[in-house]
This record gives structure tokens, sequence and C-alpha cells, in this order.
């Protein structure tokens, strides 16, 4: 169990966490001939975490409730002050300094995981064929903004302090309803690997491998996104109408990736070795993305808007968000739904010499190079900044 509290103003702002971790690790190993064996895991792992702030479940701390605004979650689970930023030509203010403005949440990650791994001795090769099956099951229980966001900058009375204090709000934004993400995907690997002793002073590494990572869905559908065009947006879709199913993005099955090493003592160099290798390896999916998509499809009650550049304040804290519709896809992200797998090549050389007294200098190069990383952009309206 950890506990985070906040600068020492009101008290009961505390963010506490309860963890639970569980594992099992199931191995057998079989030898199959003098040359030849075969070893076969499975594993599960579970990580599970709580999440409660010190306002929670207390009326007495339902201060954006007490404060009327409007939209604010009713749950008990919920109950906390907004998150109200002041910024402007009198500095910057986090009023209530919360530890984070959205949750409280529950998360739960479980992984099953099959793997198995054949080795033959044959003449100078050592060969090793394998694959890993690994189930992956994350899930998110909490509501994105339940208490709602509120800048004030200044904009009105040339006081960021000001506006707050009349309630002349500048930005606004709310997402109150609780949502329950239950993603799930299966990732597959297969390779093979020839460790060969050409001779006495020369030894190749040579192999290949093969990984498949298709992208999480929502257990029971529930996923939006705004597809893409480049960097132009196109249109939102939910999982229904998704071209790739309900994964939302296309699956890549070409994701190989070489792997060879090397190493060398050339007889004409006494005392000297050379090894070098070079290998590409391909990045999971993260569920990061997924679980924007699949909250953004179950909030119905979301809102945000933005007030005048100056003049006459058209949004109030009293009401912020009366006059604006409730957006159902208020938490829409949008994900490029052809993004492809991301993948590093890591290659190194590596010169050793032995010297007097068992004394080895050794000289190294690494390197390496990412492809396909991806990026995200906050405000793709934003104007690049050249």
């Amino acid at each position: 169990e950890t506990v985070a509290s906040g600068l020492p103003f009101w008290g009961n702002d505390e963010r506490k966490k309860s963890a639970r971790a569980g594992n099992l690790l199931l191995q057998y190993t079989r030898t199959l001939s003098p040359s030849r064996t075969n070893q076969l895991r499975f594993g599960w792992n579970r990580l599970s975490d709580q999440e409660r702030f010190g306002t929670t479940g207390r009326p007495d701390f339902d201060v954006a409730g007490l404060m009327g605004i409007p939209r604010v979650s009713r749950r008990t689970t919920d109950y906390g002050p907004p998150s109200i930023t002041l910024y402007g030509p009198d500095g910057t203010t986090d009023v209530f300094h919360l530890q984070r403005p959205s949750g409280p949440r529950d998360r739960v990650s479980n992984a099953l995981q099959l793997s198995n791994v054949y080795s033959w001795k044959r003449g100078a090769h050592m060969l090793r064929f394998g694959g890993d099956w690994i189930r992956k099951y994350h899930g998110l229980w909490q509501a994105q903004n339940p208490r709602g966001t509120f800048t004030f900058d200044g904009s009105y009375t040339g006081s960021a302090l000001a506006d707050f204090l009349l309630g002349y709000v500048r930005s606004a934004s709310i997402a109150p309803s609780p949502t329950a993400a239950n993603l799930r995907s299966t990732w597959q690997s297969y390779y093979a690997q020839d460790d060969w002793r050409v001779s006495h002073t020369l030894t190749l590494n040579l192999g290949l491998r093969w990984d498949f990572v298709p992208h999480f869905y929502e257990r029971n559908s529930r996923m939006v996104n705004i597809e893409q065009d480049g960097f132009r947006l196109t249109s939102l879709v939910r999982a229904s109408e998704s071209r790739f199913g309900r994964r939302m993005v296309e699956s890549n099955p070409t994701t190989f990736g070489p792997r060879f090493g090397l190493s060398w003592a050339p007889a004409f160099l006494p005392g000297w070795i050379v090894r070098t290798g070079y290998g590409m390896y391909f990045a999971p999916n993260h569920p990061n993305a997924a679980f924007r998509m699949a909250e953004a499809a179950q909030e119905p009650a979301g809102a945000t808007v933005l007030g005048a550049l100056g003049g006459i304040p058209d949004i109030l804290l009293s009401n912020p968000f009366g006059g604006a519709p409730q957006d159902p896809f208020s938490l829409a992200v949008s994900v490029d739904q052809h993004l492809r797998d991301a993948y590093v090549q890591q290659w190194n050389l590596t010169v050793q010499k032995k010297i007097r007294l068992g004394v080895l200098l050794d000289a190294a190069y690494v390197g390496s190079k990412g492809t396909r990383l991806p990026v995200t952009i906050d405000d793709v309206n934003r104007p690049v900044e050249l």
C-alpha cells in the first residue's frame, strides 16, 4: 500500500493505492536424447490495485457538489474538489493541489503465457526452435473527469485571481460517467536460432523471430476512434463500423526480426577477439490508447466549453455547462487506423585484447535506431511551430 499527499493546505487530499500481485510458474523439461531436449513453461501473473482519495465516500468533502457545479458525478466514490487552475499575469496556481484530477480508479492486469523451446545439438550447430503464446487482460474502472476541470487566465479582468473570485471561466470540461474498459489481446511469437561453431576461432549466431502483437480490443466492443488521413481527421467510427473489426487498428503480420552475431579470434592476431551483433526488435502495444478509445465510447454526459477571448465573460462558474449540449464522444481520441508496429534496430562491435597479467582491454561501439515510434500530438489544430 502506498500513500501520496499534497501540500499541507487543505488536508484529506491523500491518494491511497492498495496493490496485490500474484504469480505462478510451471516448467517441464524433458531429455529426448543425448542431443535433444524440450522445455515447456506455463506462467500466470496478476496485478490489481485500488485507488482511493482522502475525500472518497465523505459527503462533507463533496466540494464540487457543494459548489453547485452542474453535471458533476454524484457517486460517493468520486467526492472531492474540482480541478481549478489559475494562470495569468499574476502567476500560476493550482487551487486544490490535487494528486490526480481523474478517478479514483480500479485497475487489474492479467497475463497467461505458454512457451516451448526445443534444443538440438547437431554437430557444430546448436539449434533452438521456440514459441510464445500470451493472453493479455487489462481492466480499468473510473470516471475520467468526474468533478470538472476549470481554468481562469485573467481574460476578463486582467487578473486570473479576480476572474476566479468573480467566477469568469476561461475554459472548462467534465466527463462524470463511470466507465469500464475491459481490454483483451493475444500475442504470439516464434523463432529459430542457430549457434554455429564454424571453427575453433569463429562462432556465428543466426536467428529469425516473428512477432504478432495485434492491438487491444474491448470485450464488449465499446470503442470509438477518430480516423485519420495523414494529419487530417476524417470521421468518428465505432467498433461495429471499423474496417478492422473491434480492434479498430490494422494488424501487421509482417513483423520478422533477424538476429546475427559473430565471435572471431583471428589466428594471425594472438590475444585479439572481435565480437559483433545485430538485431531487430518489435515493440509491444501499450494499452493506454485503447483505454481512451474504450472510455470515450462510454461517456454520454461529457462537455467542453471555451470562453470568449476577452470582453464580456460568457461562461460562469455557477453554470459553466448550461449552454453546452452533452457530447456523447467528448473523450474521443484519434489513433491512426493504419498504425504500424514500432521497432528498434540494435548493433554493436567490440574488439578485445588480452595483455599481460590477465588484463583485458576492450573497445566497443553500440548503436540503435528506432523506427515508426509512436508520437502523441495533444492538439492537432495547433499550428506547427517552425
